[in-house]
Parts: structure tokens; sequence; C-alpha cells
């Protein structure tokens, strides 16, 4: 989607990482981008901004262990999972130096 009802910024520091949260105009989903500098990075991703209460279907678009900018910049996995929200919720991400995430998130 293009248009935006909602934006929340999940995490940054200026010229180093950025992920911020997008939440669909026209459904309940939202959407999930973030990218790092040449260093990697682990993240707890609070997912806390989702509905309480609600069920989701993930596609997550991430690096894996080996993925590198400029050695192996295509190497990344798809995981779909589905998860139920509460005060709690939260998925570990890993980027890959130079890397970067996506997740898709579909209320059920």
């Amino acid at each position: 989607p293009v248009d935006w009802s909602k934006k929340v910024v999940l995490n940054s520091k200026i010229s180093q990482y950025v992920t911020i949260a997008r939440r669909d105009k026209n459904s309940e989903n939202w959407y999930v981008g973030g990218i790092t500098d040449e260093n990697e990075r682990n993240f707890n991703l609070d997912l806390t901004f989702l509905e309480i209460g609600e069920t989701y279907n993930l596609k997550i678009y991430k690096d894996k262990e080996n993925t590198h900018w400029k050695k192996n910049p295509m190497d990344y996995e798809i995981i779909e999972k589905t998860i139920k929200i509460d005060s709690k919720s939260s998925i570990p991400i890993y980027l890959a130096p130079g890397g970067g995430f996506a997740i898709e998130a579909i209320m059920k």
C-alpha cells in the first residue's frame, strides 16, 4: 500500500539504523521495515503497536547469518508464522551488515 493511516518509529539512531511500522489506510494490516549501516545488528522487535488480543499472519523477509552487503547481498529467507499479540509480544530480528528486513502483518 501507499496510503498509511498511522506510522510508528520503532527504533533509530541517525546514520546507523531505523525501523518503521506503517498501518495500511484501508485495512488493519501493518508493514514494517528496517535497515542498518555496515554493522550487523540484533533487535528484539517490539510488536505491541499491533492490536492486543488479535492474531496476525506474519510474512518476514530477513537476512541470514552469512548475508553481507558486498560479499553475499542476495542471501535472505522468508518466514511465515501466525502469532497472537499480547502486551509483551516481540520477535528477534537479525540485520546483516548493510542489510535490512521487511514484515507484512495481516490481521486474521
